[in-house]
């Protein structure tokens, strides 16, 4: 059963590569009035013009889809993580 969101919720956002650079941030704790990770993405989206940009969610360093009906808790961890390279 998904809880109703009454109240503000503060997550901590921390942004990787070319993610950083163009936010000019590596990490944030932010407030939102909403807890789908969905319409958490899409305000960082919007609010940095990431629009443009290839990444990855994690949430509390567990790799998830930003599409899929996840809630977010209190004190979560989100991190946008570019493609990674390697071999």
């Amino acid at each position: 059963m998904k809880k109703e969101l009454t109240d503000n919720i503060f997550v901590n956002i921390k942004y990787f590569g070319v993610i950083a650079e163009k936010t000019n941030l590596e990490i944030e704790k932010t407030s939102f009035d909403f807890n789908q990770l969905s319409k958490i993405v899409e305000s960082i989206k919007n609010k940095y013009d990431l629009h443009q940009l290839s990444f990855q969610i994690s949430l509390n360093l567990n790799l998830v889809n930003s599409e899929d009906s996840i809630i977010v808790n209190d004190g979560d961890e989100i991190a946008f993580l570019p493609p990674f390279a390697g071999g």
